[in-house]
C-alpha cells in the first residue's frame, strides 16, 4: 500500500503545485497567463486520456506492467518539459505527462479500492497530498531561484527513476472484476447506472470549480498585492491544515455515512470560496486556502468510496479519474478566461455557483441509491 500511495503522489505532484508551476512560467519563461493555464490544463487532458486507457483494459489491467510503463512515460515526458521554452512545445510535453500520470493513478486507486478500509485510504494519499502540495508551493521561489525551470524538472525526474524501482515490488495480478453478479454478463455500459451519472456530473462540476480557483491562486495574492514569499507561506500553511484534516475521513470512515461528510464538505469549499471575493487581508486569504483544502480533504475519500461502491467492477471509480482530470483541463482553461475578461471576482462567484450544483446533484444520487434500497 505504501508503494502505490507514494507512486499516486508522484503522478499528482504537478497538480499539486499548480499554482507555483503557473507563476513559473509567467516570470521564468515569459508566457502568458492563458499559455501557462492552457500548459498546466494540457497535463490533465493528458491524465483523461490515461484514465480512459485504464478504463477500457480494466479487465486485464496488471498493477506493475502498468505502473512501470507508466512511471516511465512520465519521467521521459519531465526532460522534453524541463528542456522546452515554448508554449506550443510545453503543452505537448505536459500532455505526455498527463497521459502517464493518468494510468498510473487510475490503476493505483483501483490497487487501494480492494481493500476493505478504501475511505481510509484514500483520506491518507489526499492528505499527503496536501503536506506535499503545501511544502512545495512554499519551497517553489527558493528552488526556481536556485536551480531554475529546468533543473527542477530534471530533479524530479530523478524522483521518478526512484519510484520505477519501488513500483517492482508491486503485485503483478490482474485486477479482478470477476464477480457471482448478473452485473458480470452485462453489456458494458450497464454500469452507468442514475446514480453512478449523477455522482460523476458532481464530481464534474466540483472539480472544474475547483480547478478553476486552485490553479490561479497564486495569481490571486498576486492581485491583492501580497509579496511572492507571503503568498507562499499562505499557500503552505493553508495546504498543511488541510492535511490535517484527512484526519476526520481515516478516523471516521462510514461511522456516520458518506452524506454528511460528503454534502458538509463541498458546503464549506463554496463559502471557502467566496471568502476570497474582493480585497482580503492576507489572514483571510489564508484561512480561505486552510478551508478549501479542509474541505477537500474529507469530500475526496467520500466522492471516490461512492463511486467504488456503486460499482463493484471498478468503472465508475476509473470513470472518476476521467471525469477529475476533464474538470482539471476545463477549470484552469474557463477561469483563464473569465479573469482576463472580468476579473477573479467573477471567476469566484462562477466557481461558487458549480460547487452549489455539484451539492445538488450528490444529494440527488444518494437520494436515488436510499430509495434504491443500496447503504449510503
Amino acid at each position: 500500500m505504501a508503494i502505490a500511495i507514494g507512486a499516486i503522489l508522484y503522478s499528482l505532484l504537478t497538480i499539486l503545485i499548480a499554482p507555483s508551476l503557473v507563476g513559473g512560467m509567467v516570470e521564468q519563461l515569459d508566457f502568458g497567463l492563458g499559455e501557462a493555464a492552457e500548459a498546466i490544463a494540457a497535463n490533465t487532458l493528458g491524465a483523461s486520456v490515461g484514465n480512459v486507457f485504464v478504463l477500457a483494459t480494466v479487465a486485464r489491467l496488471r498493477f506493475r506492467a502498468y505502473a512501470i510503463s507508466s512511471v516511465l512515460l512520465i519521467a521521459l515526458a519531465e526532460i522534453l518539459v524541463a528542456c522546452t521554452t515554448s508554449p506550443g512545445t510545453m503543452f505537448a510535453a505536459f500532455c505526455l505527462r498527463g497521459i502517464g500520470a493518468g494510468i498510473l493513478l487510475a490503476a493505483l486507486l483501483l490497487f487501494l479500492s480492494r481493500d476493505a478500509n478504501k475511505e481510509r485510504y484514500f483520506a491518507l494519499v489526499f492528505g499527503i497530498q496536501f503536506v506535499v502540495a503545501g511544502l512545495g508551493v512554499f519551497a517553489m521561489p527558493t528552488i526556481f531561484a536556485a536551480i531554475g525551470w529546468r533543473g527542477f524538472f530534471l530533479a524530479q525526474m530523478l524522483l521518478g527513476v526512484v519510484v520505477l524501482v519501488s513500483c517492482l515490488r508491486l503485485p503483478n495480478d490482474r485486477h479482478n472484476i470477476a464477480t457471482s453478479s448478473p452485473r458480470q454478463r452485462s453489456p458494458f455500459m450497464s454500469w452507468l447506472s442514475i446514480p453512478v451519472a449523477l455522482c460523476l456530473t458532481a464530481y464534474l462540476l466540483h472539480f472544474v470549480a475547483n480547478s478553476s480557483i486552485w490553479s490561479f491562486l497564486e495569481r490571486i495574492g498576486s492581485a491583492m498585492q501580497f509579496a511572492d514569499q507571503t503568498v507562499a507561506n499562505a499557500m503552505a500553511i493553508g495546504m498543511l491544515v488541510g492535511a490535517a484534516a484527512s484526519i476526520v475521513p481515516i478516523t471516521l470512515g462510514l461511522r456516520f455515512g458518506r452524506n454528511l461528510p460528503l454534502l458538509g464538505g463541498i458546503m464549506l469549499i463554496a463559502g471557502a470560496t467566496l471568502l476570497l471575493v474582493g480585497d482580503a487581508p492576507i489572514w483571510r486569504f489564508a484561512a480561505s486556502i486552510a478551508l478549501f483544502t479542509s474541505a477537500m480533504s474529507i469530500t475526496m475519500p467520500y466522492f471516490q468510496g461512492l463511486q467504488s461502491e456503486l460499482d463493484e467492477t471498478g468503472r465508475a471509480l476509473s470513470a472518476g479519474t476521467v471525469v477529475l482530470n476533464a474538470g482539471w483541463f476545463v477549470g484552469p482553461v474557463m477561469g483563464a478566461v473569465l479573469v482576463e475578461r472580468h476579473g477573479f471576482n467573477t471567476l469566484l462567484f462562477a466557481a461558487t455557483g458549480l460547487f452549489v450544483l455539484s451539492l445538488l446533484l450528490v444529494a440527488a444520487a444518494t437520494h436515488s441509491l436510499s430509495r434504491s434500497g443500496t447503504p449510503d
